[in-house]
């Protein structure tokens, strides 16, 4: 039988916060904002694009500039997105030993689709069998039905698979879809905060992950 993880990809398989903050600040400054720090930054990171600008800045959901400041943040982010953003220690160790242990291996996360495309690309070409980020057509984390549907084109039941994130919505997505969550403490929150979302098993490297699926 087929068997899966899939995995949040900021805070968990990359560290991106560094070239975030930059794009974030300058999208602030731009538009007449102040700028944040990395540690209010990591609060932000996890409930997509949009959100984040709207978090950084400070402003409601019915600001009318903020949809210049999505587009203005994107720009630049797409242009960007790999200056300091470096894959976490033994995270390409873990996934080679998955494969080869015979686990098809995702990416879910709440970056829009093009870049999360773009930033799997240049680091892990070849090894993700699907990358799905946010678009019109999917909805954010923790919204089960992403989940369930890669799970679907891959043939997994949900009691084959695992979801991999340093996430709260990590967390929530996986008791929503009824899937084992395994979250991680070298990302963007804390373990009280994961617990509080929901998580049961939690791992301090990427090599207890491997302990966790015997």
């Amino acid at each position: 039988m087929n068997k899966a993880v899939i995995f949040d990809l900021d805070g968990t398989l990359l560290d991106t916060l560094p070239d975030i903050l930059f794009c974030v600040n300058e999208t602030l400054e731009k538009f007449g904002r102040k700028k944040i720090d990395s540690a209010l930054l990591r609060e932000y990171v996890g409930n997509g694009a949009r959100e984040m600008i709207r978090l950084s800045a400070g402003v409601s959901p019915e600001e009318p500039l903020l949809g210049g400041m999505l587009d203005f943040y994107n720009r630049l982010y797409a242009e960007r997105f790999a200056v300091d953003t470096a894959v976490f220690p033994g995270i390409k160790e873990l996934l080679t030993a998955l494969k080869a242990r015979g686990y098809m291996l995702a990416v879910l996360t709440n970056k829009p689709q093009l870049p999360a495309e773009r930033i799997i690309g240049k680091y892990f070409p070849g090894v993700f069998a699907e990358t799905v980020g946010q678009s019109e057509k999917v909805a954010c984390k923790p919204d089960k039905t992403e989940t369930l549907n890669i799970l679907s084109r891959l043939g997994v039941n949900r009691n084959r698979a695992f979801l991999v994130g340093d996430g709260d919505t990590d967390a929530m997505t996986a008791v929503n879809a009824g899937i084992t969550g395994i979250a991680v403490l070298w990302g963007y929150r804390g373990k009280e905060e994961l617990k509080r979302a929901g998580a049961k098993i939690f791992v301090r490297t990427p090599a207890e992950i491997l302990d966790v699926l015997r």
